[in-house]
């Protein structure tokens, strides 16, 4: 089949953009023709880039005299673009019961779901699709489909009985000096990586080397599939308040995936004091099962079929 997927930037490696990697590897594994469209075509950087070194994928190279077969874009954005750019094309054809916004969050505007009567929905959490159903009208649909992870490059590795090491994949400084310094006083090894300030391409090293990560949303599950402890909790600037969910496992992760692993599931405020409480809750009994739960819920051929059953 002839999949468009889309999304307003591709010049950081956040968990949108991730997002579409991971949707982008899957369909081409299984033989599928990807063609990938910015909403915002000055935004290419570094994850436009491993589309193209990876996967073979030239941002922004829409085919010709195509019939495509779905569109699956994330952000309001690359909807408008693909409406007045790409649907309009005379040399295209495509089956409109098939286009779907990707919605991933319920604060920014780029996450709303756009206008358009041509589109249905997916929702990446149970609040996501709240949201969406609240916007739009009766006769759309909006699906259910969680983030995908590839659990073959996010592989198992073991941890340390007790805490050595612990890695940071919060957007805010101060969160993460806060952090820094409770692990100094715990006697705790410290490594971070804001996406905006010191990102890496492959955040694999520094996950396999941590025994306990904090993180929020796909940081936080790719560090399951990897078999680490983690801990729900970050500083974001579109939060008014600062909120943790606490430690994951198999007890409360069905709880917690609910608002994709964000902390408004718990609304625990972050201080010093519960951050040290859920470091406590530390065990390495976490670490298989935390694999297991990515690989039952999230695991990206799993996630792509459920993609390929929107299909019409």
């Amino acid at each position: 089949m002839n999949i468009i997927l889309g999304c307003n930037h591709l010049h950081e490696l956040g968990g949108s953009e991730q997002h579409l990697f991971a949707l982008a590897e899957e369909f081409t594994n299984q033989n599928h023709n990807v063609y990938v469209l910015l909403g915002n075509f000055t935004l290419k950087g570094k994850m436009s880039n491993q589309l193209k070194e990876k996967l073979e994928i030239e941002v922004d190279v829409m085919p010709s005299n195509t019939f495509i077969d779905a569109v699956f874009l994330s952000h309001k954005s690359t909807v408008n673009r693909f409406l007045k750019e790409v649907y309009t094309k005379k040399d295209l054809q495509f089956n409109d019961k098939n286009i779907y916004q990707i919605c991933h969050g319920i604060f920014s505007d780029l996450e709303s779901p756009h206008p358009c009567s041509l589109l249905n929905y997916v929702a990446i959490s149970e609040e996501v699709e709240r949201n969406v159903r609240d916007k739009i009208s009766n006769s759309q649909k909006v699906y259910k489909i969680f983030n995908p992870i590839n659990t073959n490059y996010f592989y198992s590795i073991g941890s340390n009985k007790k805490i050595k090491n612990v890695y940071s994949l919060s957007q805010n400084d101060d969160f993460n000096l806060q952090i820094k310094d409770i692990c100094s006083f715990l006697g705790f090894n410290f490594k971070k990586n804001n996406k905006h300030t010191n990102p890496v391409h492959d955040i694999r090293d520094n996950l396999k080397n941590a025994d306990l990560v904090f993180s929020l949303g796909r940081g936080c599950y790719e560090a399951m599939a990897m078999g680490k402890n983690v801990i729900i909790a970050d500083s974001r600037g579109y939060m008014s308040n600062s909120l943790m969910d606490g430690l994951v496992n198999s007890d409360n992760f069905k709880s917690f995936i609910k608002n994709n692993c964000s902390g408004r599931y718990s609304k625990t405020k972050i201080t010093t004091t519960n951050i040290i409480k859920e470091i406590d809750k530390y065990s390495i009994d976490n670490c298989k099962s935390n694999r297991q739960i990515i690989i039952d819920n999230l695991d990206t051929k799993k996630i792509i079929s459920q993609f390929l059953n929107l299909i019409k």
